[in-house]
């Protein structure tokens, strides 16, 4: 006769860490939100300077983009 044992083991499922989980991609979602809005709202703010305004700063017009979204691409 033979016998055969196995054992399986099954990560224990916690509420607290999915809600934990839940939570935690709510705020990252907010979060990229708000970046985005912000940096929107900066392109709009430069792109209503006249090209003198924008010389000052040393911006070109073409620019903008580069300008506002520097610390993401390098260009």
């Amino acid at each position: 006769m033979a016998n055969l044992a196995v054992n399986v083991h099954l990560p224990e499922l916690h509420v607290a860490d999915a809600f934990k989980s839940f939570f935690k991609s709510i705020a990252h979602g907010l979060e990229l939100y708000m970046e985005r809005k912000s940096r929107f709202a900066e392109m709009q703010s430069l792109q209503s300077k006249t090209d003198e305004e924008l010389a000052e700063m040393g911006i070109r017009r073409d620019k903008i983009a580069v300008h506002v979204f520097n610390d993401l691409f390098y260009v």
